[in-house]
């Protein structure tokens, strides 16, 4: 029953309180049936119809619960004269038919532009795969619905019975945005090929960087990536789906591309990191690259005050700070996303310290903060300082 559980089916309660309810599937997963109301049903009188919510159950629970409207009809144990119409009926999605078998050795490649009833069809038809990964299908699902997605030389491959073997999770993503996305589809693919299919390594933000000729890509993709949290959400823990979609290759490359700033700061960081600092070229480079929108100057002496360590009392913040980042155990700690978004406070305070011309007995942050310290833009203040020469001439 559920294999005819598609996108734009009506269906029919069969019990319960609302019983004769229909209902219009809008969308289904591995797990679950999505629906609107649409009227009707033995409690009609008092039932509030919201056309435009959604509702879900899951597949099991629809399957017993639930008749297609056809059928029902058909049989005579409910008819279109009780149903009421609160919202307008969209032309449901063709279904598309099945696709008759393959002679063995046949082999078919065409771009397609698959739509969710389409994918649906293709994962009923099963196939041996891999365990769908809820949080990859969100993923894509997100990077889809924001018109992101791109058709690549990577297909969709169909065994000769037209069963998923390889792609279910775009497939599957497909369904969850409700998109109609264009894709290469190879059908008749050879069994044994199988076996040694994706066993090549995704390309990365990094490499896609490298591609278009950037130097250090593994640490200023680091850096990038923590620029683009920061201005979304204001911290560095990537904790929903849409943050994490948010960070692809061609998104790392727009970013690098809009603030070239990044090419002058990412080198400071690496000076930081070389003289001792914990916390890694990507936290540096992203504090170094926001400090620079307020004070390219200022950065670059905060910079050479870091590698020195010369010329300033006790309490001087970034003394302060640099003890801190030095310290054995800071190693430890910045290998969390806690410990990093921890030292990200700390600079950020530091660095305000030190252009508010005040001292700092102690520095800390507390991670679980909503957002990092805002920023301060002002003009430095004096503070009792010596000047450091350039270490390297080019700080």
């Amino acid at each position: 029953m559920t294999d005819s559980v598609l996108p734009g089916t009506e269906w029919v309660l069969t019990n319960g309180r609302h019983k004769g309810n229909v209902v219009r599937v809008t969308r289904i997963t591995p797990t679950s049936v999505y629906f609107l109301d649409q009227g009707g049903g033995s409690a009609t009188g008092k039932q509030k119809v919201e056309g435009d919510r959604p509702h879900a159950v899951t597949r099991e629970s629809f399957a017993a619960r639930y008749v297609p409207l056809a059928e029902a009809e058909k049989n005579g144990t409910q008819g279109r004269a009780f149903r009421q119409r609160n919202a307008p009926k969209p032309k449901p999605e063709v279904v598309p038919a099945s696709l008759p078998p393959l002679p063995k050795g046949e082999l078919q490649m065409q771009v397609v532009d698959i739509t969710p009833a389409q994918a649906q069809v293709w994962l009923d038809n099963g196939g041996p795969n891999r365990h769908v990964k809820k949080r990859t299908v969100n993923r894509y699902a997100a990077i889809m619905r924001r018109g992101e997605w791109r058709m690549t030389g990577e297909a969709i491959k169909l065994d000769g019975n037209a069963r998923v073997r390889d792609g279910q999770h775009r497939l599957a993503a497909i369904v969850e945005s409700g998109m109609t996305i264009t894709m290469l589809v190879i059908r008749g693919v050879d069994e044994d090929a199988f076996d040694v299919m994706d066993t090549g390594k995704a390309r990365t933000p990094a490499d896609v960087l490298s591609i278009h000729g950037y130097s250090s890509t593994v640490g200023k993709s680091a850096c990038i990536r923590n620029l683009m949290l920061i201005d979304q959400q204001g911290h560095l823990n990537a904790s929903t789906v849409a943050t994490r979609a948010m960070y692809t290759g061609p998104m790392a490359l727009a970013y690098a591309e809009a603030h070239p700033e990044i090419e002058d700061t990412y080198p400071l960081a690496l000076q930081v990191t070389s003289a001792g600092l914990a916390g890694g070229p990507g936290i540096w480079g992203a504090a170094f690259t926001l400090f620079w929108r307020i004070d390219p100057e200022g950065t670059r002496e905060m910079v050479r005050y870091l590698i020195s360590g010369a010329g300033m009392h006790s309490t001087h913040p970034l003394l302060v700070l640099r003890n801190r980042a030095v310290n054995r155990e800071a190693r430890l700690f910045t290998r969390s996303v806690d410990g990093r978004q921890e030292l990200m406070g700390m600079i950020i305070k530091a660095w305000n310290a030190w252009r508010r011309g005040e001292d700092l007995i102690r520095l800390s942050w507390r991670p679980k903060e909503s957002s990092l310290p805002e920023i301060e833009g002002g003009p430095p203040a004096k503070i009792k300082q010596i000047s450091i020469p350039s270490l390297h001439g080019d700080v």
